[in-house]
């Protein structure tokens, strides 16, 4: 089915959408500086959360237990509608194939690593996904402040502090979007949007695999084997090759397609590290996937 995981919204009204248009004619106001200060609680109240899954074991059939979650989807979507407006939960994925998406990965992962922005990370990092992750699943989360580069260095060093203070569990890494230097031309393609090409040594890429490397040495305390890895990222960081024809954000291609069905998460199963990932939209997310396979 294509449309398996399409993204399912709340349905606007004629009368919000009228409402909305009318609201995009009136003139915008500046506000002060201390105006555009927003407290984070405010985005994540402790009501609003996010949907998890259900108790499930081996001995529920395939169709009993996407029953049990299905009922418990039904049954979360109808308790925020007693709760809260629908204007005031802005985009709630309504599609119950991605929350299943969301479950399966944090359930077969050793690690769960959450990209986001660094120039709008506190509100694109759930408070509650951590809890969850950290408390009741009891594995490790790995936060990466990605686009370092588009940002102020004492911004880096200020979110670093604060998400060491608030969440002590994460282990916190940055990451650059895509340097500078290392950009050639501006061109565009047929359909008129820009296209930026890079070229130079896939050290650039390495060094970013690296630091996930020791953050993944650090966390696993010598019960994987991660030689093959830190060989592979060696080897790459001292391989010189010209890659100009790659585009910026083209994602390395997958070899071997993923099994996302109900697993039983064993850590560190047969030696292997599990690493999931997870993001919001447009955070660099491809840029740091073809970093770490070496594209």
């Amino acid at each position: 089915n294509p449309n398996r995981y399409a993204l399912c919204f709340h349905r606007e009204t004629e009368a919000e959408i009228l409402k909305q248009e009318e609201a995009a004619h009136k003139s915008i106001n500046p506000v002060s500086a201390s105006g555009l200060v927003i407290a984070v609680k405010e985005f994540f109240v402790k009501e609003l959360d996010f949907p998890k899954q259900p108790p499930w074991n081996f001995d529920m059939s395939l169709e009993k237990l996407e029953a049990s979650e299905y009922k418990y989807f039904t049954e979360y979507i109808s308790e925020l509608k007693k709760k809260f407006n629908w204007e005031e939960l802005g985009y709630f994925e309504l599609n119950l194939e991605r929350w299943r998406q969301l479950w399966r990965v944090l359930e077969m992962s050793d690690i769960v690593l959450i990209i986001v922005d660094i120039r709008y990370c506190a509100l694109m990092f759930p408070p509650s996904l951590y809890r969850y992750v950290t408390k009741r699943l009891h594995k490790d989360m790995i936060l990466v402040l990605n686009k370092i580069d588009l940002a102020p260095a004492q911004l880096d060093v200020a979110w670093k502090h604060y998400f060491r203070e608030k969440y002590p569990a994460i282990h916190i890494l940055t990451f650059i979007s895509f340097p500078a230097y290392n950009l050639t031309g501006n061109q565009q393609n047929k359909a008129g949007l820009q296209i930026r090409r890079r070229q130079g040594k896939l050290q650039m890429a390495a060094e970013g695999a690296k630091t996930l490397l020791e953050a993944c040495k650090c966390i696993t305390n010598n019960k994987v084997d991660l030689s093959a890895w830190h060989k592979k990222i060696s080897e790459e960081m001292e391989l010189e090759f010209d890659d100009k024809d790659t585009e910026v954000g083209e994602t390395a291609e997958r070899k071997k397609k993923v099994d996302t069905g109900h697993f039983k998460h064993e850590k560190y199963k047969a030696g292997n590290l599990t690493i999931g990932c997870t993001r919001q939209p447009n955070v660099g997310k491809s840029s740091l996937i073809n970093a770490i396979m070496g594209k």
